[in-house]
């Protein structure tokens, strides 16, 4: 059985997970809105030469793909429900298609690419540090945050 402190620091940590999703999502759903709504003033010469011909879709991608994903997790990390580490996994998955998209397409662009990534990498490691430390099967103690 876990001490007090032991609890007390594993809630911290899925504290910061939810917290680490949260600011994803928040990011990607007014990024989304931002590009949807007419490109947030990124020059039009970023997206020539891609399948697409305005900010229109990738906003759209951005905010439902992954803004939604993240905060799905984020909500399922606080709530502490069973498949809170797979929503988990699948943000972190539906970030990584966005940037592989994206550096695929675009290459790099902005300060906020190296950025979110590491964002991205401490997000995943977290992830997996929790998983491994539940067993390696994804269920958590059900202490309150």
């Amino acid at each position: 059985m876990a001490t007090f402190g032991q609890r007390r620091s594993r809630a911290r940590e899925w504290k910061a997970l939810a917290f680490l999703h949260g600011f994803v999502g928040v990011a990607a759903v007014t990024g989304g809105i931002g590009l949807a709504g007419g490109g947030s003033g990124l020059p039009e010469h970023f997206i020539e030469g891609t399948i697409f011909s305005s900010y229109v879709i990738p906003g759209i991608a951005l905010g439902t793909l992954v803004g939604s994903t993240s905060l799905l997790a984020a909500a399922a990390i606080w709530r502490r429900s069973e498949p809170a580490l797979e929503a988990s996994a699948l943000a972190s998955a539906m970030l990584v298609g966005w940037f592989a998209v994206q550096l695929a397409t675009v290459g790099y662009i902005s300060w906020m690419q190296p950025f979110f990534i590491a964002w991205l990498i401490a997000q995943v490691s977290l992830a997996l540090h929790l998983w491994l430390t539940s067993g390696g099967h994804g269920l958590m103690e059900r202490e309150p945050l």
